[in-house]
């Protein structure tokens, strides 16, 4: 898409993941989304955006890069000797803008536990959707429909996670 990226935002997308509309500060509500599913997420995220104002929506570029990261400075944090870097990782950074009992909503095509290590990140409550089944055929529309992953079905997750 033509867009101006800042420095910090360019960061980001390489690291795993942007605010596509960031969060205001304690905010209570996060849409995490990823590839196919954006679309849908974007949709959900401005009807839910009408009753919980603040709410963010991230989207996800790398979820591997961004947990690797997280593991990896959790390692380091472990270590006993040496110089121990304390600075956070991408994915404690995009987080630590919500409050903490932010809830979280993830939307991939894919196992919805793919994505719910991101609880684990700061101790959000997270409702994961995704594919938990295969082997359903129709348009996309429909299956979306069909496997909860549409609009209406994100914006029942925020629901049931408030």
């Amino acid at each position: 898409p033509e867009r101006t990226l800042s420095a910090q935002q360019q960061d980001d997308i390489v690291s795993g993941g942007y605010w596509y509309v960031p969060p205001a500060r304690d905010a209570d509500i996060a849409i995490v989304c990823m590839g196919a599913l954006t679309p849908e997420a974007i949709v959900a995220h401005e009807e839910v955006s009408r009753d919980f104002a603040g709410a963010g929506l991230l989207v996800l570029t790398s979820p591997d890069r961004l947990h690797a990261d997280w593991l990896q400075a959790q390692r380091e944090r472990g270590r006993t000797t040496g110089v121990v870097d304390r600075s956070p990782s991408p994915v404690e950074r995009l987080l630590g803008i919500l409050s903490r009992d932010a809830r979280i909503v993830t939307v991939m095509d894919g196992h919805p536990l793919a994505l719910s290590w991101l609880g684990s990140v700061r101790g959000h409550r997270v409702v994961p959707l995704g594919i938990e089944k295969f082997g359903q055929s129709g348009d996309i529309q429909d299956l979306y429909a069909t496997y909860k992953l549409d609009a209406t079905a994100i914006i029942d997750a925020v629901a049931r996670a408030v």
